[in-house]
């Protein structure tokens, strides 16, 4: 403690190289102090006091300079401030001891109050894996000028033709833009300066955590507008064509994560097919209550699963039918023509169902297809539409929000429309969880006997990051549409948990009971089943 009450100690400054360390006190830290009135009091008075070697404080602390490649530089001094710069460009071991970080630490051991602050660009080492697994993590979101909604920019809402080249961006023959991630608003380099402006530090891990002992801090380069979008979409389109060192580049310059290649793991198409009902496509099993339709929305169509949901509370789960569809028309015959049939000939419609709100766009799209989603809707009154929220503090998986005017436009929507906002990563835990019991175990999904090996291949693309806890899609192995789908159908059945009938007495389960006393029940002009309201 010095004659300021000031709690002092030393500090560790460690850089990947010796003239690396040199050089940044020299040329960014010594003249960082001295710039700054506060600190230059605090220099020492004697010019060998504050050198490229050491830098000596009035009231007792050292600031040291380490490299590691040298644990002799690591192992001299004690810190109570341990910084380490560049960490990723550190070798994997020092000398012939182990790695920087674990000597580093050891120089803080004799203060409990002793800070480490780690930093880098990303290069498949220690600062990815060890910022997610801290135990409360910060990610920086940009505020959309059009929508006011927060967003963590990402790869997929650059706008970037198809034709697109990084040397006809670069000549600035093929502009680049972002679409926000909710309303599909265009930006350009001022709305998305505007929206660094306007943004914000989320907490995207252990929010709930008072007082984390470890804070780690995510900040791609998508945000910043000093990094332009040129630049940056130059980028992604090099890595769509370019070699290896052009990918490494797109992850770990811009997007700021460790580089993964295509042959990550994951399910096998083998194991998917294991949970094959035997059923034929399009049969209703007998104890069927009700049917619902899953919808993931593409630029060019829609997937789509249909479920059969049992009776309560047990509301088991069987996929009768899938396939891929082009326009909504597709969608509405299945909601207001299609009938299914179960072993007693009765028959079923669909009276219930969710659709994917969102949907990327191209470059030649003015909005995303949220707006076409949100019109559908209010005119199909059966469809759900839904947006995938990946965390959320209070802990509610599912929470509903009334949208009264398209996002991007200034147009109301007749009478409002209710949308369910979804904890994405909870569901897909459930997912995983249900994939993970046997087939002839209670609880296990089951899908009809026509599925195949390319059905069973979306569901082997997610993947996830057990540090963060989060699902990544991985996007180079193929298409995940119906596992979404399936996510969603998750959903369904615990919208349903509280509105499904008990299963009928015996007495009551004639083709007549089960048949929906509702004659405009498919009729899209009709307002939120009731149920729903009512939630």
């Amino acid at each position: 403690m010095d004659d300021r009450g000031v709690d002092s100690g030393n500090v560790f400054w460690l850089m990947p190289k010796e003239e690396e360390a040199r050089k940044a006190l020299g040329e960014r830290i010594v003249p960082a102090l001295k710039a700054s009135p506060r600190t230059a009091r605090l220099l020492s008075r004697y010019a060998d006091d504050t050198t490229r070697t050491l830098i000596r404080f009035r009231h007792g602390p050292r600031l040291i300079p380490a490299w590691a490649n040298s644990p002799a530089s690591i192992s001299s001094f004690f810190g109570k401030m341990l910084i380490a710069d560049e960490i990723d460009k550190y070798s994997s071991l020092s000398g012939d001891e182990t790695d920087p970080l674990t000597l580093l630490r050891k120089r803080g051991r004799d203060s409990e109050a002793s800070k480490l602050l780690v930093a880098s660009t990303p290069a498949g080492k220690f600062i990815h894996k060890g910022t997610m697994a801290c135990q409360q993590v910060w990610a920086y979101k940009s505020r959309c000028p059009h929508c006011h909604q927060h967003i963590l920019m990402d790869t997929e809402h650059f706008i970037l033709p198809d034709e697109a080249t990084e040397e006809t961006i670069k000549h600035g023959k093929h502009p680049v833009h972002y679409a926000c991630n909710l309303c599909g608003s265009e930006w350009d380099e001022r709305d998305r300066a505007a929206a660094y402006h306007a943004g914000d530090w989320f907490a995207i891990k252990g929010a709930e955590v008072e007082r984390p002992v470890s804070i780690g801090a995510h900040l791609p380069a998508f945000a910043l507008p000093n990094i332009k979008m040129l630049e940056i979409g130059a980028a992604i389109a090099r890595a769509k064509t370019g070699d290896l060192a052009a990918k490494l580049d797109l992850a770990h310059g811009y997007q700021a994560v460790d580089y993964q290649s295509e042959t990550a793991a994951g399910r096998e198409e083998d194991y998917l097919l294991r949970y094959k009902s035997g059923r034929p496509r399009n049969a209703v099993p007998l104890g069927t209550a009700l049917l619902g339709l899953l919808a993931d929305t593409q630029q060019d169509g829609f997937y789509y699963q249909v479920w059969a949901y049992g009776y309560a509370p047990e509301i088991d789960m069987r996929m009768i039918r899938h396939g891929q569809v082009p326009a909504f028309t597709d969608l509405e015959y299945l909601l207001e023509q299609e009938t299914f049939l179960d072993a007693d000939g009765q028959e079923f419609r669909l009276q219930i169902g969710l659709i994917d709100s969102g949907g990327t766009r191209k470059g030649w799209q003015k909005h995303s297809r949220t707006v076409q989603v949100y019109e559908w809707c209010s005119s199909h009154r059966l469809m759900i539409p839904i947006k995938g929220i990946w965390s959320r503090r209070d802990g509610t998986m599912i929470s509903y929000k009334t949208v009264d005017v398209l996002p991007g436009t200034n147009r109301r929507i007749p009478g409002g429309l209710m949308r369910a906002d979804i904890k994405v990563d909870y569901y897909k835990d459930e997912l995983a969880r249900r994939l993970a019991i046997e087939a002839d175990d209670s609880g296990a999904l089951l899908f009809h006997d026509d599925i195949d090996a390319g059905f069973a291949h979306h569901y082997c693309t997610e993947i996830k990051d057990e540090q963060t806890g989060q699902w990544n899609h991985e996007k180079k192995r193929g298409r995940n549409d119906y596992w979404d789908c399936n996510v969603y159908a998750l959903v369904l059945r615990d919208i349903l948990k509280t509105r499904i009938p008990q299963r009928p007495s015996a007495r009551t389960t004639s083709r007549q009971g089960l048949q929906p006393k509702d004659s405009n029940l498919n009729n899209p002009s009709r307002e939120l089943p009731a149920w729903f309201q009512n939630r």
